[in-house]
């Protein structure tokens, strides 16, 4: 709309000029106005083209906000609890693990063990949750990152999609697959989703069939999991059902 505003305003102050009785040193006028107003258009076509990017690349910023714990949440939990294969409606399981320590910690099994890069930790910040994660795809490519609750999606490069609200996240890869699901709560942290290491090994975390059980899924490229492993909690896509969740 700016754009078809300018170039009539350019056209109308070239015409006053052409047929105007502007005769000798300000005849020059009719050429250096126009192109002055020319310049000043194409400046401001660029500023208008960096905000717009600038406004697109901040919708793959933001930062997870620690919620009160809602009802249907069971037990009391310690600030190091964290919840996995969970869903809208139900708790996943709970799993302790201590401060600042991977998850992997908690498994005996040698691949568990080798995932250290790809698990979420969990640490303590002045009295506040923090928690930090690295989403890669098959390949070893950064999808998403978590650090310290702050997010960030690698779209449109690595990423098809992300959801979320003020303190849950979603993120949908190229393939169509949730890769990632979190949510915070002032006294835990709720995950699901793929995490690949940077060698294409991994595990798929998610709820069991009956909701009782969080079910750790050892993954490679030989063995993907399958495209609808974690199911969907969002509306999709974004642009038209931001912060919308499914079934609402």
């Amino acid at each position: 709309m700016w754009l078809a505003i300018f170039v009539f305003i350019i056209s109308l102050i070239i015409l006053i000029l052409e047929y105007s009785p502007i005769e000798g040193k300000y005849k020059k006028l009719k050429i250096i106005i126009p192109i002055s107003l020319v310049i000043l258009l194409f400046l401001n076509m660029i500023n208008s083209i960096s905000e717009e990017k600038e406004q697109d690349k901040l919708k793959y910023y933001g930062v997870l906000i620690p919620q009160e714990t809602t009802k249907f949440i069971k037990g009391e939990g310690q600030l190091s609890i964290w919840e996995f294969g969970f869903g809208l409606t139900h708790p996943g399981a709970f799993i302790e693990v201590t401060e600042g320590k991977p998850i992997s910690a908690i498994f005996t099994n040698k691949r568990f063990k080798a995932l250290d890069e790809s698990l979420p930790s969990i640490e303590k910040v002045n009295g506040k949750i923090m928690v930090s994660a690295t989403v890669r795809d098959v390949n070893g490519q950064i999808v998403a990152k978590l650090s310290k609750n702050e997010w960030f999606i690698n779209h449109p490069e690595k990423a098809m999609d992300r959801n979320y609200t003020e303190n849950m996240l979603e993120v949908i890869d190229h393939t169509g697959s949730v890769v990632f699901q979190v949510r915070l709560f002032k006294n835990r942290m709720q995950v699901n989703g793929i995490f690949y290491a940077s060698d294409g090994t991994g595990v798929a975390v998610f709820p069991s069939e009956d909701n009782k059980w969080a079910v750790f899924h050892l993954i490679d490229k030989n063995n993907p999991p399958n495209k609808d492993t974690v199911e969907l909690f969002f509306k999709y896509p974004s642009h038209l059902h931001l912060g919308e969740l499914a079934g609402q």
